[in-house]
This record gives structure tokens, sequence and C-alpha cells, in this order.
């Protein structure tokens, strides 16, 4: 899924968008409140206003024996269910505890808080015995890259499912703070997919003129990942950029466009990935 926001792309489970800082919750309940119907009671008349002779009545006292036991029974009834009920929910919580015990034991604090993106997640997953040695390889090649690039800044997310899906991502900016990311998804240790994202401030419209987007940075990292033609699908995506209420995007399975306008400053701001 991507962000509400800004639309950046986001891993399952994540609460929190890396790129903008936007939150969210698990979900929301749809509630509906239906309308409460007020039906009239029927009133109906006696059919004889006589009034009867009145019976005497007597107390047996048998039969009030008989409703004071009844009423014993059924309250020790409910105090025994009571009592059962309390019994099971107990041995739920035991087994419930139990099982959380041996998760913590097995994968310790690798999804400890839910918090998935660490900058050491994968190295952690080695140590708890993962065979993520090869991915953790790639990961500091592609720091290299960007440090040879002369970029700054550089940090890394990492994401390690319960499963075998693994993934990583190293951005960094250049001295005007275009931001440049290279991630790659595993599955079952082969490699999935690999993302390119840019994103950035102009002082002009990316469809007033020439695209500005440094086209030698664009083109060293897309011999490294190997997307080819990376500056020109660029210029391509962006001539099919439509305009709508937020600015200009475009968007499909692969690849997600857009540009704002930045009322504070008069900039405008552009964010760019593929995956392939």
């Amino acid at each position: 899924m991507r962000c509400d926001v800004c639309g950046y792309k986001i891993m399952p489970g994540v609460h929190e968008c890396p790129n903008c800082g936007y939150k969210w919750d698990d979900g929301h309940v749809n509630t509906f409140d239906r309308n409460a119907y007020d039906h009239g009671h029927i009133q109906i008349k006696p059919k004889s206003e006589i009034k009867q002779p009145q019976r005497k009545t007597t107390i047996n006292p048998k039969s009030t024996l008989e409703k004071g036991n009844n009423i014993i029974q059924k309250v020790l009834i409910v105090f025994i269910g009571l009592w059962i009920v309390g019994m099971l929910a107990g041995v739920v919580v035991e087994l419930i505890s139990g099982a959380s015990f041996m998760f913590d034991d097995i994968f310790g604090t690798i999804f400890e808080d839910d918090d998935y993106y660490t900058s050491s997640s994968i190295e952690e997953a080695i140590e708890y015995g993962y065979d993520y040695d090869d991915i953790l390889e790639r990961e500091k090649n592609v720091i290299a890259f960007f440090e040879d690039l002369g970029l700054t800044d550089i940090d890394t997310y990492d994401y390690v499912g319960t499963s075998d899906y693994v993934s990583f991502s190293v951005y960094a900016y250049d001295d005007d703070y275009t931001m440049y990311e290279i991630g790659e998804t595993y599955m079952d240790d082969a490699l999935y997919e690999t993302t390119f994202v840019t994103s950035g401030y102009l002082e002009n419209s990316i469809q007033s003129g020439d695209l500005t987007i440094d086209k030698d940075m664009i083109d060293a990292i897309d011999d490294y990942i190997e997307c080819g033609n990376l500056y020109d699908m660029i210029n391509v995506y962006r001539s099919q950029m439509s305009l709508d209420d937020d600015g200009y995007v475009y968007y499909d399975n692969d690849i997600y466009f857009t540009e704002d306008y930045e009322d504070y400053d008069g900039s405008y701001y552009y964010y760019f990935s593929i995956d392939f």
C-alpha cells in the first residue's frame, strides 16, 4: 500500500510513513445507528366492569418451602457456572501467555513493539540464525555506492517479516537536498523486486520546460540498478501526468509520479518511484 499523504510505498503492518511521518491506526469501525421504532401498545378494554368477589387466599407451607428451595438451587447453579467460566478463562490466559513467551524466545527483539523498521533488524535476524548474510552484504554495497556518488545523510531501514520476506532501503541526499533511494525486496531468499525513489524541490514546475532533475546522478544510479533508460522513463511519465486538485500525478501498478506546489515558499515538490 501507499501513504495517503505523500504516496510513499509502505510495507505491510507499518503505522507510520518513513517518508513524511504520517501516522494511522490499525483500522476503523463503521457504526450504523438504526433509529428505534416506537410501537404503541394496544389497549384492550375489559369486557365487564363488574367486580368479582375476592377469594380468601391461604398460604401453603409446603409450596412456600419448595419455592425457597428452587431459588437456592438457581443461585447455586449460577455461582457454579461463574466459577467454571473463571477457571476456563484462567487456563486460556495461561496458554496465551505461554505462547507469547515462546514467540519471544524464538524471535527475540526482531518484532518487538511492532517496530519492523530498524537499522539493524537484518543483523538481528542473522544473530537469531537466519541466513540473510547475502542480503546484508547487498545493503552495504548500496551504502558504499551512495558514498562514492558523494551523497550525504545516508540512512537505511530494514523490514524483516515473520515469513521469508525481507527488504531493505538505503536513502541519501545531494547538496540540493534531493533524495535518492534504492531498495530491494526478497522472497524465499530470492530477489523479488527492486525499487528506486527520488524526490526533491524545484524552482519551476516539471511541466513548464526541460526536466531539471540531475541526469548524471540518475544515469549513474541506472547503471547500478540496471533499470534501463531511467532518465528517459522519468521524462516519458512526466509527459503523461494529469492535473488534479493537488497537482500533477501519474500512477500505475509500478510507477508513482507526483508534483505539488508548496505555498509557503513557492517551490514545487516532486516524488517519483518505480518498482521493477
